[in-house]
């Protein structure tokens, strides 16, 4: 028990030194916001502020979710921030108000018209991170301009928008689900899809007849499902569909004549390929991993890592990329220290290492010990999330007396029966 005393020990510090986080100021570009708008609820965990002036005969319109921010006179000049210790000075919308009572657990992204307004927009952000103490307050690159140029849908006057495929690679490649596959405003009017990866036994190829190609791959949702051995047909008609666009690209490299503009409205040449499963979770997730593996000579460790900063919620097919897994993460030092086997203990699992973070998923355990629930605990204090799949795994770990579950919040449940479960294991 003597380990487990100093992991509470380590929860505590952990605790104690989460006050004096460093925020996250870098720059956030458009497409890392497009992508964030994808997520689900995206209110109760993102406040986005657009602190633009007024402007007669503009369009009444904003990107998606935003919270105005009032910061001007009645001479539409800006007024002195010197002064103001909380946004809720600055007389936010109606819609925005109860959101700031929780500014400081929030994602929080700001807005001018373009780069002329970086100045007043690094006053707010002086004021989230230093008086409302947010540690993750970001400038859009660009401002509302460089996001309304590329992706103008998302620039609305009420919030009524679909959800769209995340951007994996940045216009070409989408990740996403069985419902935006067949939503014709999101395929054909807005991302303009020239190709789908269709990772499904039955959803139907909506679009072939609007000049759409498919390529199917009739796999079902399971976890022992062997997709690997369509691995490489997908990479062929991925990559065979991106030959005219690099041929486009190099013709217009050696021609100056010709008018970039015109690539970007109806006569777009772009190609854009979705891949696409009934959730946009797994079996989509793996092809695209092994598709920039693949492609850019990755480990299996840079393409999830790659592809989870896109679309956080994805979660690959470990069993038909367990010859990848074994290769970058079985031989790592950090799996063989974890791995802890004795006479009363048998247990398998796999883990992938990101740079920043662990995903746990247990595939099969057999007998369950301390050392289990230490090192899922280890995990949990050292902020790596940990994702679980087995009622009876959830009902172990609650077995020993550490820290209040509620207070993980890295703890990923696959399903509602393990999150009702949780829920009565720690008194919801």
């Amino acid at each position: 028990m003597a380990f487990l005393n100093q992991l509470q020990s380590d929860f505590a510090k952990k605790e104690k030194g989460s006050k004096s986080l460093k925020a996250d100021t870098s720059d956030i570009d458009v497409t890392a916001l497009f992508n964030m708008l994808q997520l689900s609820p995206f209110q109760s965990k993102h406040l986005v502020l657009d602190i633009r002036r007024p402007s007669e005969g503009r369009d009444s319109k904003w990107i998606q979710w935003s919270t105005k921010l009032s910061i001007h006179d009645k001479d539409k000049s800006v007024i002195s921030l010197d002064e103001v210790s909380r946004l809720s000075q600055l007389d936010p919308e109606s819609s925005g108000k109860s959101t700031l009572k929780y500014i400081d657990t929030l994602k929080v992204i700001i807005y001018g018209d373009n780069d002329k307004d970086y100045d007043v927009c690094q006053k707010i952000q002086a004021i989230c991170t230093k008086h409302e103490k947010v540690n993750y307050c970001r400038i859009l690159q660009g401002g509302y301009d460089a996001f309304f140029a590329k992706y103008p849908f998302l620039c609305v006057s009420n919030n009524k928008c679909p959800k769209y495929p995340n951007e994996i690679i940045e216009n070409q490649l989408y990740l996403g689900t069985q419902a935006q596959s067949q939503n014709e405003a999101v395929i054909l009017q807005h991302l303009r899809i020239t190709h789908v990866v269709n990772v499904t036994e039955n959803a139907p190829n909506v679009f072939v007849s609007k000049g759409v190609q498919y390529y199917r791959i009739p796999v079902n949702d399971l976890e022992d499902v062997i997709i690997k051995k369509h691995f490489e047909e997908a990479f062929k008609f991925i990559e065979n569909a991106f030959v005219p666009q690099q041929t486009l690209q190099k013709e217009e490299k050696e021609d100056s004549k010709v008018d970039k503009a015109d690539t970007t409205n109806g006569s777009d040449k772009h190609i854009r390929i979705l891949v696409h499963c009934e959730h946009g979770i797994s079996r989509s997730t793996t092809i695209v991993i092994s598709y920039l593996m693949k492609k850019h000579k990755w480990t299996f460790n840079q393409a999830l890592d790659f592809v989870v900063q896109k679309r956080p919620q994805v979660e690959p097919n470990v069993v038909g990329l367990s010859e990848f897994i074994d290769n970058t993460i079985l031989k790592s030092k950090v799996f063989k220290h974890l791995i802890c086997k004795n006479s009363t203990t048998s247990f398998t699992f796999f883990f992938f290492i990101h740079q920043k973070k662990n995903i746990l998923l247990f595939l099969q355990l057999g007998k369950y010990s301390l050392e289990i629930q230490v090192i899922i605990h280890l995990l949990l204090l050292q902020g790596r999330d940990v994702c679980i799949n087995s009622l009876q795994v959830l009902d172990i770990i609650f077995l020993t007396q550490m820290p209040p579950w509620k207070r993980f919040t890295n703890l990923r449940l696959i399903d509602r029966r393990l999150y009702s479960r949780y829920c009565r294991h720690i008194d919801i």
